[in-house]
Order: structure tokens, then sequence, then C-alpha cells
């Protein structure tokens, strides 16, 4: 008995430590005090460190605005390249300074990715989308090239295949499962992936006055990939307006 009445009152010194310790609070700081707009813009007029994300003080990176701003908030982004890739994981929305002058270019894998909650909204307006990259080769066949010492070696991505690793989904977006996303005057170019090269959507996406051109896909869905998922029934469905899909 005397060893048991140990055990539990270190269990219990255990418990106020525990209760004692400070856990970070980033959640907590952020649905408390995060703003609903954000602002970005290129360095020098951005920075990251020494911004607030003010109009008068911008952030330098798009993921910092995406990381700052509340739940259904905007990140405003200003003309210029951005070359970075971007994670969109609650519901907010990208405004771009127009398709022509506000460009996010792909620095390795998919240059938006967005898994918010189910059922969860996200708008992305007046950006082009490009040079997102997912698929990763040893030998390029299309070249005909041998990129290892001379000899021809399956790419790393067949190899998933093999070993049933999984596949690269949606070089430009990927959209999670029943996700609600709109596109509206954006242009997705030059991205390639295995499945959906400009695009691939397992939500719910809505495109408008958009054109996604000149994307490759290894396998399906050069320009948009529209894949229904089987687990949820909102899964997997498309409704383009005035949009040009060409030359993928």
């Amino acid at each position: 008995m005397a060893k048991t009445g140990k055990i539990v009152s270190l269990l219990i010194i255990l418990a106020l430590v525990l209760v004692a310790l400070p856990f970070p609070q980033a959640n907590v700081a952020k649905a408390n005090s995060c703003p609903s707009h954000v602002w970005v813009a290129p360095p020098p007029v951005g920075n990251d460190t020494t911004g607030d994300g003010t109009q008068a003080k911008p952030f330098a990176t798009i993921q910092k605005g995406i990381n700052t701003v509340c739940w259904n908030g905007t990140v405003h982004v200003a003309a210029g390249t951005y070359q970075q890739s971007l994670h969109i994981d609650e519901s907010q929305n990208l405004l771009g300074a127009g398709a022509p002058m506000t460009i996010i270019e792909g620095d390795g894998g998919t240059v938006v990715t967005i898994t918010s909650t189910p059922s969860s909204t996200n708008t992305i307006s007046g950006f082009t989308i490009t040079n997102g990259h997912l698929v990763y080769c040893m030998w390029h066949p299309a070249e005909e090239q041998v990129l290892h010492a001379g000899i021809k070696l399956p790419s790393l991505e067949r190899l998933t295949q093999l070993f049933g690793i999984g596949y690269l989904y949606g070089g430009g977006i990927e959209i999670g499962d029943t996700h609600i996303v709109t596109i509206n005057d954006c242009v997705i170019k030059d991205n390639e992936a295995s499945y959906g090269g400009g695009i691939y959507n397992e939500g719910q996406l809505y495109m408008n006055r958009c054109t996604v051109s000149n994307n490759q896909a290894r396998y399906d869905g050069g320009g948009i990939h529209n894949y229904y998922a089987g687990i949820y029934a909102d899964s997997g469905r498309m409704w383009l307006t005035n949009c040009t899909i060409s030359n993928n």
C-alpha cells in the first residue's frame, strides 16, 4: 500500500508540473489578435522581419500573409513576381493586382496547395500561377537524355508507382477533398505533374474568366484533372465560366 501511495503522489506531482508548464500560444494568439486584411509586396518594400502586414509595412512573402491573416481574411498581394510555393490550410482569400502583373512562380513542387478543412471556402483572384513542377525524373524520356552516368533509369516517379508509394498531383494548384475554391481572372500556365499539370481538383472548383494553358501531365489531365475521390459526395465537382483551356 505504501508503494502504491508513493506512485499516486508522484503522478499528482507530475500532473501539477505539466499544468504549470508554458505551452505555445500561437493558435490562441492568432485567434484573438489576427487581422482580417494583410498586405504583401516584393522587397525592398515588403519585409517579413520588419513588416507587420499593414499597407504601410507589408510582408515580403505571400505565405507570411497566409500564416498571419484571420480565418476568412484576405491577403492583398501587390504587383510583382513571387518565387515561392504556398500552402493554404484555412478559409482565406488571396487577391492579386491582376494576372499580368502578379506572378507566383513555384520554387519546387505544387505552386498552391489548398488543404483547409472540408467545406471551407477559398478565393484566389488576379494571379498568374506558373512553373510548378511535380514530376521528379532521373531520365527525361521526352528528350531521350540520360542524366546519370550513361545508364537509363526509370523516373523516381515511376518507382513510386512500382512500390505503391503514391503519385504527384497538381503542378499549378492542388485542391483537396471537398474544399470549395473559387478562382477568378487567373492564368495557370507552364506547370507539370503526374496528374493535373495545371490543376488537380478533388474539391468543388469554380473558375471564372481564367486561362489554363501550356501545362503538362505525365498521365492524365494536362490542364485540369477533376477527380471524384468517392469518400465525400461533393468531391471532384467543377464549374467553368468564360474560361479558356488550351494547348495542354
